[in-house]
């Protein structure tokens, strides 16, 4: 956020994504629906799973701090689990089906793109905290 106010890096990530999704129209009109739905699908998977693996790693940190949660989730940490191995399935049958493989591919990139602002994120908020 600008000092007005302005998301400028959420709009130029937008602004990005959109033009990619222009340029992809354009290169592949005929397929580029089913490859963007499988891009879409693969970071639903991505979420999904962080959720999964997340919540599983608080659980487990509350348990070592003796805490007692109110509100248990249903089936812990077996539905995590589920959820996990429901997501895998969900890869392996985009693996065999012709047109989303390459967003399947494209995950481990993906998570280092995210990887990579993450650590861009830290140290430009540990030079921001230093000044």
């Amino acid at each position: 956020v600008d000092k007005r106010g302005v998301p400028v890096n959420t709009i130029l990530v937008s602004a990005l994504v959109t033009a990619l999704c222009v340029l992809i129209n354009y290169l592949a009109p005929e397929s580029a629906f089913g490859l963007l739905m499988a891009l879409v699908v693969s970071a639903l998977v991505i979420n999904w799973a962080m959720i999964s693996l997340a919540h599983m790693k608080f659980r487990r940190a509350k348990q070592e701090q003796g805490v007692v949660t109110h509100f248990p989730a249903l089936l812990y940490p077996l539905g995590n689990w589920i959820c996990l191995l429901f997501m895998a399935a969900v890869l392996v049958i985009m693996l065999m089906t012709p047109g989303m493989a390459i967003s399947v591919y494209l995950i481990p990139v993906w998570l280092i793109v995210l990887g990579i602002g993450y650590l861009f994120k830290e140290k430009t908020a540990k030079a921001v905290k230093a000044h």
